[in-house]
């Protein structure tokens, strides 16, 4: 979520649903906490049902009821996971069938996490192995275990050696699976395509991954369309122009993240800009991989001034660039673009083909996340050297020297880890319960926007929707938000 410090508001940033996030003006009353909570007990209800009817169920072979029960905890796991680290004690709810579910009281908080850690450790008795080479949106023994590796990461806090030997078995268990690797780092972005044409992209790298939009029937944006584009005539470009596709200097597209008429949605915050040019300057290719900071100079018509197109001329990639970007912060009309993130064009006649005409699909878990995890959880463990050897793998790929990690111990070793988190897994939205749990979601970290809230520990959680609360007489909000 964008509560975390990547990002910031820029001077003329343009109205969005990003900014009542980042300005921590959320309540009770906010549409995103009540979608947040009524979607994923719509698939916790889903799944109840499923595992209620499946369940002995004559009609249903064993090995096939196996597997359908043990892709439902998997979800119901999932969303157990989720519901727990933003709204902290939730009710659980295991069937379909019972009228006193309808008015559940909470659970404790580590019930919660129980819950979730149970229905994740279920299914990976009925989950099928992850196929080598191919990214897939459903859940396997791949995606369980990560995201056990990440449930308990979560739930570490700085002092404390609780959980760290959790992290490490569930991290080698997706390692032992040896079907994961890190891609080349030669295109970045193209890690988080994975499809071309009709055929999916082989991608070692990807373990879970969800499609962000389906096509032009079901809504479009960002979706590339017979060398067209649902983007928008004012989504791209300052007043005035109105491109119909962005483009780089090769032709490909990108998913942007800039506002409209002439506005930046957001910009990098100031800390993540000079990690990134220190970071640069040491031979980092992700930085220029993952941000574009084009100025209006920087955009070109393709067709003289028919407004058919546009492409970004300047790939931004140096100090001195970067530098400016951060000390205008969007003043002079800079966008941030996220070139990690790439489009491809639709080539098929059916929207939904099981995937393959996926515009975008967006990464939830990445194999370099769990080596991370396995470097941190190391270190914890005692282990310096194999925590080394994790975070050079990392570094390695990203173009630093062979050396880079040989001078780090101790604390600035666990620094350079979270760090190379922060860089690695920059907008992936795993900032936020990093700062969580390493007990940095407070000031100067979040809430120091123009338009936020004061600050209050309740921001950490967030509050239980006042739908729900009416609805429901045995619920009680959040102890921090009463």
């Amino acid at each position: 979520m964008s509560r975390g410090d990547n990002l910031t508001l820029p001077i003329n940033f343009g109205s969005n649903a990003l900014v009542t996030w980042l300005t921590l003006n959320y309540n009770d009353e906010s549409s995103e906490v009540s979608n947040a909570w009524r979607y994923h007990y719509a698939t916790i209800y889903r799944a109840n049902w499923i595992i209620d009817n499946v369940t002995d169920n004559a009609n249903i072979s064993a090995e096939v009821a196996k597997s359908v029960i043990a892709e439902a905890k998997f979800m119901r796991g999932y969303c157990y996971f989720n519901l727990t680290r933003w709204f902290d004690e939730v009710p659980i709810v295991l069937t379909s069938r019972t009228l006193d579910d309808l008015y559940p009281e909470k659970s404790s908080n580590e019930a919660c996490w129980n819950q979730a850690i149970s229905d994740l450790e279920a299914s990976l008795d009925g989950l099928p192995a992850p196929q080598a080479n191919f990214v897939d949106g459903r859940g396997n023994t791949g995606v369980a275990n990560a995201l056990l590796a990440r449930l308990y990461l979560y739930r570490t806090r700085p002092g404390s050696s609780q959980y760290w030997d959790k992290v490490k078995q569930y991290t080698q268990a997706v390692e032992n699976l040896s079907v994961y690797a890190l891609e080349d780092m030669d295109d970045f972005s193209r890690i988080f395509t994975y499809t071309q044409e009709d055929t999916w992209v082989k991608n070692r790298e990807v373990i879970w991954a969800i499609g962000f939009v389906y096509g032009p029937i079901y809504g479009g944006t960002p979706f590339i369309y017979a060398k067209q584009s649902n983007l928008g005539a004012r989504t791209v470009m300052p007043v005035g122009k109105s491109p119909i596709k962005l483009l780089n200097d090769t032709g490909d597209p990108y998913l942007i993240g800039n506002g409209r008429t002439g506005q930046s949605r957001f910009a990098a915050n100031v800390e993540l800009s000079d990690i990134m040019i220190n970071y640069h300057n040491l031979g980092d290719k992700r930085t220029s991989e993952y941000l574009w900071y084009p100025n209006y100079e920087d955009y070109a018509l393709s067709n003289g001034n028919e407004p058919t197109s546009v492409y970004v001329k300047n790939v931004v990639n140096s100090d001195s660039l970067y530098r400016k970007a951060k000390e205008t912060n969007g003043s002079a009309g800079e966008y941030l673009h996220f070139k990690k993130y790439a489009l491809r064009e639709f080539v098929g006649t059916n929207i939904w083909d099981g995937g393959y005409n996926h515009p975008l699909m967006y990464p939830l878990i990445r194999f370099s996340d769990v080596l991370l995890m396995r470097a941190e959880a190391e270190y914890h463990l005692g282990d310096e050297a194999t925590a080394k050897s994790y975070l050079k793998r990392i570094t390695d790929r990203a173009g630093f020297d062979v050396t880079y990690t040989n001078s780090f111990s101790g604390q600035a070793l666990v620094d350079e880890i979270l760090q190379q988190r922060r860089v690695e897994l920059a907008f992936e939205s795993l900032r936020v319960p990093d700062l969580i749990r390493l007990d940095m979601f407070k000031p100067p970290h979040v809430g120091t926007y123009t338009g936020s809230v004061a600050w209050n520990e309740k921001l950490k959680v967030i509050p239980i929707p006042s739908r729900e609360l009416d609805n429901n007489s045995n619920l009680i909000q959040n102890s921090l938000w009463k």
